[in-house]
């Protein structure tokens, strides 16, 4: 069985979610270790510094600045 990009999604989070994290450490300059606190005090979502970097990595492709 092949992978369907369409039926199953490539990051257990969602935009918003993903948008924030990218929001936090790019525009408001925030370390990976504070936005993780951050996500984790105020929004209510713990992530770990891997999964972080990795959404931080997809946000900057070129297919996501259309």
């Amino acid at each position: 069985m092949r992978y369907d990009e369409t039926q199953i999604p490539a990051s257990p989070f969602g935009p918003r979610l993903m948008a924030i994290m990218a929001l936090a450490t790019g525009v408001y300059n925030l370390g990976r270790r504070k936005a993780v606190q951050f996500l984790s005090d105020i929004v209510g979502v713990r992530v770990s510094l891997g999964a972080l970097s990795t959404v931080e990595a997809g946000s900057a492709t070129p297919s996501n600045l259309r």
